[in-house]
């Protein structure tokens, strides 16, 4: 796929794959891989992979997707997602929360992924107004 196109989806030996800018790929059918820039791979094996924001829609669906590749999937957000495997309730603008976050999540094993997606609304307004 070149650069140019957004997303296409590829089958080749059975593996589905799934390539965003032609630059990395998801792929499941028991061997889960994340590569970028075709630089270096994490494999799946039940590894854990958080995705900030992971309780609101694209956050939901990214988690859905790690978790079918292999992944063990980690929603850090204000609000609890029950598809996940483990929930922590985490505000990712205050380092306390930030800090318990990481000392729960480590207890449970290696993560390999960290997705950030969580969306800060601050003020809105044109840039010279803030």
């Amino acid at each position: 796929m070149s650069p140019g196109h957004n997303a296409g989806v590829t089958t080749a030996d059975g593996v589905d794959a799934i390539t965003v800018g032609g630059v990395g790929a998801i792929t499941t059918g028991g061997v889960g891989a994340i590569t970028v820039g075709g630089v270096g791979a994490i494999t799946a094996g039940g590894v854990g992979a958080i995705v900030t924001g992971g309780a609101g829609g694209i956050g939901r669906a990214v988690l859905t997707r790690l978790a079918a590749g292999g992944f063990s999937p980690i929603s850090w957000d204000l609000l609890p997602n029950d598809s996940a495997s483990l929930s922590l309730t985490v505000d990712v603008t205050n380092e306390t929360s930030l800090a318990w976050a990481a000392s729960r999540t480590a207890a449970i094993g290696p993560i390999g992924v960290l997705i950030v997606n969580a969306g800060i609304l601050g003020p809105v307004a044109r840039v010279w107004e803030l």
